[in-house]
C-alpha cells in the first residue's frame, strides 16, 4: 500500500496520473488547496467535513522566512482523515 500526497504539482510529469483531489475544505478547514494524491492499494480519502469556506489563505500568505516551511504543512483535518480511513488497512 503506497499512499502520495502532494499540493498541485509538475510531480504528475515524473509520477503519473493523480489518483484523487482533495481540498481542506472537505476535512474541516475553510480554505482551498489543491493537493493530489497518488494511491496504490489504498481507497479514496472520504470527505469528513465539508465546510462552506473557500478562501485561498496559502496562496494569498505574504513573503516571510517561514512561509516555505507553512506552505507545505499539511491540514490537520486531513491527515487525521487519513490516519482514521487508513490507519487500520
Amino acid at each position: 500500500m503506497v499512499g502520495l500526497e502532494q499540493p498541485k504539482t509538475i510531480m504528475q510529469r515524473f509520477i503519473g496520473p493523480k489518483t484523487q483531489v482533495i481540498q481542506p475544505w472537505q476535512f474541516g478547514h475553510g480554505e482551498t488547496k489543491e493537493t493530489w494524491l497518488w494511491l496504490h492499494n489504498l481507497p479514496n480519502l472520504t470527505p469528513t467535513h465539508i465546510v462552506p469556506g473557500r478562501e485561498n489563505r496559502i496562496w494569498k500568505m505574504p513573503p516571510s522566512v517561514d512561509r516555505q516551511k507553512l506552505r507545505s504543512k499539511t491540514y490537520p483535518g486531513i491527515a487525521q482523515a487519513i490516519a482514521d480511513q487508513w490507519g487500520n488497512i
